[in-house]
């Protein structure tokens, strides 16, 4: 049966991070006619959040006391920027989230959920979650940094599995021939093993030498052609990517 332990869903991720705005944290205070007891770090109050100030960094202190949520550490969350394109190749700035990350030996793992698809119908417009383990380099550069694994499926974690993304654009892509599936297949496995210097040097789908695509068994017949129509979602793939290299070489390898 497929363990959720990790799933966290767009609107879950959104609520937490926006819950600053429209609602209050969780918890309750106590006070008397004659003596009231608080203890307060920044704008969190006996587990009650002024919604008005709370900041990101009062967040993350509140998801990490376990007088308030009973975990010994909750993970921390970020915002991060990334540099949207659409399928037209207009670019405009955007900002995606970063629900999960975790430092192992080696390497970092993350959950970012970020909007690839401006173009559907509000009631549509899914966001989607993306997992990626980016390795710690030896050399201390982070452009020797490596993705160790993408997707967004099932995670295996020790001998058990996870559900650590999610796929929000539309599967078949309309007016393409791709599915999720065939980016599933080619294309995200082509991005595994990849530094961020080499993601770095591609702005699109179309920078991506076509020689070193093919390489590896079975790819002499993958063509990156067939993707015009699906360029939003790999194009945007390839834009998140390096936002998330851009934030783990700051808070990671720097």
């Amino acid at each position: 049966m497929l363990n959720n332990k990790f799933k966290k869903t767009t609107s879950a991720v959104l609520a937490l991070l926006f819950a600053f705005v429209v609602t209050a944290c969780g918890g309750t205070s106590t006070s008397t006619s004659s003596s009231s007891s608080q203890s307060t770090s920044g704008n969190v109050s006996s587990g009650v959040c002024d919604t008005s100030t709370l900041t990101l960094e009062e967040i993350n202190t509140y998801l990490n006391d376990p007088k308030v949520t009973g975990m010994l550490n909750g993970n921390e969350i970020s915002i991060i920027p990334f540099k949207h394109i659409n399928g037209h190749g207009d670019e405009w700035d955007f900002f995606a989230f970063v629900a999960f990350q975790y430092q192992e030996l080696l390497y970092v793992k993350y959950q970012v959920t970020y909007l690839s698809c401006t173009c559907r119908a509000a009631n549509v417009n899914f966001w989607q979650t993306i997992y990626i383990e980016l390795s710690l380099p030896a050399s201390g550069d982070v452009k020797d940094s490596k993705i160790r694994k993408l997707t967004f499926d099932e995670v295996n974690v020790g001998n058990e599995t996870y559900l650590g993304g999610f796929w929000g654009d539309s599967d078949p892509i309309p007016d393409s021939p791709i599915t999720y599936e065939i980016i599933k297949q080619e294309f995200i496995p082509y991005l595994e093993g990849k530094t961020k210097s080499q993601v770095d040097a591609w702005s699109d789908i179309w920078d991506i030498d076509i020689s070193d695509y093919q390489q590896g068994d079975g790819r002499s017949s993958y063509d990156l052609d067939k993707y015009v129509a699906a360029t939003v979602s790999t194009n945007n793939i390839i834009r998140i990517v390096q936002a998330i290299f851009d934030y783990h070489g700051k808070k990671y390898v720097e």
